[in-house]
């Protein structure tokens, strides 16, 4: 009962920190020594990502658009595996986006 109280006091203090930009506070988050595993290994991964994170907080951009043009490409050359030559992928991706 108690571990999961502490995990859900860092959670809502991890949470209210990244929304509130708190930089600093999410440094002071990471750079803390707990004495529990599951939190140590959660801020360990933490900090490996520690840019990401921050990153990921600040900022509004997405990668999404991006993935879903390769998901379609990766779909059409799977869907093309063991056919013709470059110029048939070519043209079928290009009849894709044109059309779908």
């Amino acid at each position: 009962m108690i571990l999961l109280r502490n995990l859900i006091k860092f959670y809502d203090s991890f949470k209210t920190t990244l929304l509130a930009q708190d930089w600093v506070g999410i440094s002071n988050i990471i750079n803390t020594v707990y004495d529990n595993k599951v939190m140590s290994k959660l801020v360990k991964a933490l900090s490996n990502n520690c840019e990401a994170v921050i990153n990921s907080a600040k900022y509004t951009y997405s990668n999404g658009c991006v993935k879903g043009n390769v998901n379609k490409l990766k779909k059409i050359k799977r869907d093309m595996y063991g056919s013709a030559h470059i110029y048939l992928l070519k043209n079928k991706v290009i009849y894709q986006s044109l059309y779908f």
